[in-house]
C-alpha cells in the first residue's frame, strides 16, 4: 500500500494549457513565464518567443524545407481554425 501512496505522490500533476502538437516540429528553450523560445527543427527560422498559431502558420506557408505531408496537414489544420474563428464570430 506504501508503494502505490508514494508513486502518486511523486508524479507531479501538469498544469496549465495541454502542450500544442505542433511543438513537435520545433526545439523550445525556456524564457520564462511558461513561454519558449522557438527555432523550427526543418529550416534556420527562430522566434524569441514561440507562438503556436506563428509557428502552425510556419510549417504552413513559409517553410520550405518541409514534407508535403506535415504542410498539408497544417494546412488543413489552419483552415479549420479559421472556419471555426468565423462561426463563433456570427
Amino acid at each position: 500500500m506504501s508503494d502505490t501512496v508514494s508513486e502518486n505522490t511523486s508524479k507531479k500533476t501538469k498544469r496549465g494549457r495541454k502542450e500544442a502538437n505542433v511543438w513537435d516540429h520545433f526545439n523550445k528553450e525556456p524564457v520564462g513565464d511558461g513561454h519558449y523560445s522557438a527555432s523550427c527543427s526543418y529550416c534556420t527560422e527562430k522566434w524569441n518567443r514561440g507562438r503556436p498559431e506563428d509557428l502552425k502558420a510556419h510549417l504552413a506557408l513559409f517553410c520550405n524545407s518541409i514534407s508535403q505531408d506535415i504542410k498539408i496537414e497544417y494546412l488543413e489544420i489552419l483552415a479549420t481554425e479559421n472556419s471555426v474563428k468565423k462561426m463563433k464570430k456570427r
